[in-house]
């Protein structure tokens, strides 16, 4: 199962990528997603929550689910609501265990609303964590799917980490929890100061949506 996760990753950022178009949509009123499972959809006066359930009744989603990866109060702000989500997305590394954790007050959450986890950037969005010596890929992958999620997301950006990841997963046996805590002791320092979580600290990685509510300049601004 868990080498099938890693070798699906691509679908999967599409299937993501698609959600997350519909969802920002439904929220700005109006949807021209041009597939199969949701075209011409568009918003009632209601507000989100009422789009989403529509969605769902009327078939042209099957699940909804919202993700993330700034700061853990947002996702603990849409759960205070208690919609009956399907799975929530969020950062979750051994990194993120020691700073700004979603890993320590958002996943006990999502366990107790029976929401299904899927965890994101186990290698931190950038693998500069393994690069730069602080973690093997092995350890902050085991780490990671030792986790009580549903999936785990790698990025996969060569053949050579490709058969790295499915090497892992293929072998993969879920660390003990005394394992766990050596690995997160070992790298809480460099945790600490988020140096390997910018997703949490800086506007890098932030959509045009939320750079335009802060004020800051849009990703096409930055590029030219």
């Amino acid at each position: 199962m868990r080498a099938v996760q890693v070798i699906g990753l691509g679908i999967f950022f599409s299937f993501v990528g698609f959600v997350i178009l519909l969802v920002t949509s439904i929220m700005r009123g109006t949807v021209r997603v041009e597939t199969g499972h949701a075209t011409g959809l568009s918003a009632m006066a209601g507000g989100v929550i009422e789009a989403l359930d529509k969605a769902k009744r009327d078939g042209k989603v099957r699940f909804v689910g919202f993700t993330g990866h700034k700061d853990p109060d947002i996702h603990l702000r849409m759960l205070s609501h208690e919609y009956s989500f399907d799975s929530c997305q969020m950062p979750l590394n051994v990194f993120d265990a020691s700073f700004r954790s979603f890993e320590q007050r958002v996943l006990p959450e999502l366990l107790r609303q029976r929401i299904a986890p899927i965890g994101m950037k186990s290698l931190c969005g950038s693998g500069d964590p393994v690069s730069k010596r602080a973690v093997s890929a092995a350890d902050a992958l085991r780490y990671a799917m030792s986790l009580p999620v549903v999936t785990t997301v790698s990025g996969i950006d060569s053949m050579r980490v490709l058969k790295q990841n499915v090497a892992i997963a293929s072998g993969f046996k879920p660390m003990s929890r005394s394992e766990m805590e050596r690995v997160r002791h070992r790298v809480a320092e460099l945790a600490a100061d988020g140096r390997f979580e910018r997703y949490k600290t800086t506007a890098e990685h932030d959509g045009d949506e939320g750079r335009a509510q802060h004020g800051f300049p849009l990703q096409e601004e930055l590029a030219g």
